[in-house]
């Protein structure tokens, strides 16, 4: 099975263009967006360490999250899914998180996964390297589509997906962040 682009474009670019290139694209992220909740210690604006042009805010509504940037407008839904120790964001287009995932095309319930960290005032949003997700794929320790083309696209948040999460979680190799620090 192939995803076209115009599947997953919304939905990366949400979260690519806002976050940094590194998140965890997911075909279809239905089960981890209805497991998932709001973070409240989120709310907020936050922008990258030494270049406060590069920001991120996150502000709630209807017990969701609306994850945008000030330097390219780009808007998405926000919610928080524990994965062991650890939390990730699971970033959807608006459409999936207003209109509900019951209520949309299977072609639109595509989505991003972020680890992330919290310590006060600073926020850790650690990006995943695409090769590794690549040969995760490759050797089976989950479901996906890896192409040449596009970047490696797992196929949903299932149980094995869950527990390659919360194992890769653990590792230093694959992940590179990115801190945010808390606006006033």
């Amino acid at each position: 099975m192939t995803f076209s682009r115009s599947v997953l474009y919304p939905a990366l670019l949400g979260c690519c263009a806002v976050l940094l290139v590194g998140c965890i694209p997911v075909k279809d992220v239905t089960q981890a967006w209805e497991d998932g909740s709001a973070d409240e210690d989120l709310r907020g604006q936050w922008a990258v360490a030494g270049n406060p042009d590069q920001n991120v805010g996150f502000e709630t509504t209807d017990g969701q999250y609306l994850i945008t940037s000030s330097s390219d407008g780009l808007e998405g839904g926000v919610r928080t899914v524990e994965v062991g120790e650890h939390k990730y964001l699971v970033v959807v287009s608006l459409r999936a998180a207003i209109r509900g995932f019951d209520k949309i095309d299977d072609d639109v319930k595509s989505g991003n996964l972020l680890r992330y960290e919290l310590d006060g005032d600073t926020l850790t949003i650690y990006q995943y390297d695409d090769d590794a997700l690549g040969n995760a794929i490759d050797n089976g320790d989950v479901k996906g589509e890896n192409s040449e083309d596009d970047s490696p696209t797992l196929e949903t948040v299932d149980d094995p997906a869950l527990q390659w999460l919360a194992e890769i979680a653990e590792q230093d190799a694959g992940w590179t962040a990115t801190v945010y620090q808390r606006e006033d």
